[in-house]
């Protein structure tokens, strides 16, 4: 199963802020996630997951889709300069791609690495700027998924995204992008977005804020709050195991 965006209505799933998933690249963390693209989003920049933009000031991080081109990109905000790198990626439309982000902001000289579909994109990283400084705190931040706060919505689908507390392995990033869904370890988030509260049939159910609650995999209750009924989806994504 997964839920679908569609570029340009507000929709979106929110995870409220809490201190498993403030700053989760201090000493090195973790994001997988599945994406299916219908386009590259409102302004061409779709947000995948931003915990950043909270309708008024930048603080903190966004994975988003880079450009008309569907590039991905990363930013992290910093006291003097944010950080920000471009992957030279040029997803296409309708297909499921898997991504694992992997980033230790410890260091100014470190750079994320992306997986995707298993595959570390290191020959495709472009860095757009240089980060300078210490790393702006983003407690208190709320987690929007398909979204930065009420603008660059996302345009596909998305599932099984995970936020950890550590930095996957290669062998893990494979493992993931071959379609497990069982337990890995570390994991601070994790909505697999298999069902959500209150939902019968998935395909077609457009999500209710307060109702529709999709429920967090991991130990610490990070639930997924629809916004503006994004739509829940029948999916075609590699999976084997189970999310347990």
């Amino acid at each position: 199963m997964s839920v679908a965006f569609d570029g340009g209505n507000d929709r979106s799933i929110l995870v409220s802020a809490a201190a498993s998933i403030d700053n989760i690249w201090d000493g090195g963390g973790s994001l997988s996630v599945w994406i299916n693209l219908a386009g590259a989003g409102e302004s061409n920049t779709g947000r995948i997951c931003d915990k950043r933009y909270d309708g008024a000031t930048n603080t903190g991080w966004t994975l988003q889709i880079g450009n008309a081109d569907m590039d991905i990109t990363f930013a992290q905000d910093r006291a003097t300069t944010d950080g920000a790198w471009t992957w030279d990626v040029n997803l296409s439309t309708g297909i499921w791609y898997h991504l694992v982000l992997v980033y230790d902001d410890d260091n100014v000289a470190n750079d994320p690495v992306l997986y995707l579909g298993g595959v570390d994109q290191v020959a495709n990283i472009t860095e757009d700027t240089t980060p300078v400084d210490v790393v702006v705190d983003d407690s208190g931040r709320d987690l929007n998924i398909g979204i930065a706060n009420t603008v660059r919505e996302f345009n596909g689908q998305t599932e099984d995204v995970r936020l950890f507390s550590r930095t996957l392995t290669a062998e893990e990033a494979f493992i993931l992008a071959a379609g497990y869904r069982g337990v890995l370890g570390g994991e601070a988030m994790w909505l697999s977005m298999n069902e959500a509260t209150g939902a019968g049939a998935w395909e077609g159910t457009s999500l209710t804020n307060g109702t529709n609650i999709l429920p967090d995999l991991s130990v610490n209750s990070n639930t997924g709050d629809p916004v503006n009924t994004p739509t829940g989806k029948a999916s075609e994504c590699p999976r084997y195991g189970v999310a347990v």
